[in-house]
């Protein structure tokens, strides 16, 4: 939902492969946060990848939060990062981008990069299937939490990182 000027207050991208178990953590967690009232000018998308047709969008925010799984993270951690964009000689252009490249993207065609978090949940099982992961099916409803306090705080200042397990 965009404002008469056509900005956002906050864009969620939940991103992930629904269909490689907690891969999909991010486009789950977008899907169920699309249902909610998250108040006016707030936008949520759930798609499979970070694609450059993203990079307007994440220009006519003022803040953006991204949701992803993470391979790095123990199982059932949930991480709250502030991001940056990368700088120009560091954001290759391809297919598949990163939060950050994502975000640099959207500075150099646009002329507006947001400020930005991601909220990532360490997942234990990327093989194929719906189904999650024991440990994210009983942490996802602190990632939801986490998305909606930082939704909700777009007005002050955001926090640093932040972990958190249930």
């Amino acid at each position: 939902m965009e404002d008469e000027a056509g900005r956002y207050r906050v864009l969620v991208i939940g991103y992930g492969n629904p269909m490689r178990g907690d891969d999909g953590l991010g486009w789950r967690a977008a899907t169920q946060l699309a249902g909610l009232a998250l108040g006016p000018g707030v936008k949520v998308l759930a798609c499979t990848e970070l694609a450059p047709e993203l990079a307007e969008d994440v220009s006519r925010a003022d803040r953006v939060i991204f949701i992803d799984a993470a391979a790095d993270t123990p199982p059932g951690k949930l991480r709250v990062l502030p991001l940056t964009p990368l700088r120009a000689a560091e954001a290759p252009i391809t297919h598949h981008l990163t939060p950050r490249s994502l975000l640099s993207l959207a500075g150099s065609l646009y002329g507006r990069c947001p400020e930005a978090a991601v909220v990532s949940l360490g997942a234990a099982c990327f093989d194929l299937g719906e189904r999650l992961s024991a440990e994210a099916e009983a942490v996802f409803p602190l990632l939801i939490d986490s998305v909606r306090e930082l939704v909700e705080a777009s007005e002050t200042a955001w926090p640093g990182e932040i972990n958190r397990t249930r």
